[in-house]
């Protein structure tokens, strides 16, 4: 297939998304939103002070950071 914006060049179809990197992407997002707003819930659910329950919150960042980036990764692959 022409490529339209360069004539001569052949254009090549991107790799089809893979469907389970996305909903990963999308979940992480989700949950790592999420739990930035939760620190007030989950300190008067758990009876827990402010600094545990904000690292328990930045560990789980974490983890939705380093999942987000492997489902970018896995994206098209």
């Amino acid at each position: 297939m022409a490529n339209p914006d360069t004539p001569g060049e052949d254009f090549v179809d991107p790799a089809p998304l893979n469907t389970l990197a996305v909903v990963g992407l999308v979940g992480f997002l989700v949950v790592g939103v999420g739990s930035l707003f939760a620190l007030p819930a989950i300190q008067s659910l758990t009876g827990l002070g402010f600094f545990p329950v904000f690292w328990s919150i930045v560990a789980l960042n974490f983890v939705c950071a380093v999942g987000v980036g492997l489902s970018v990764l896995n994206l098209r692959g």
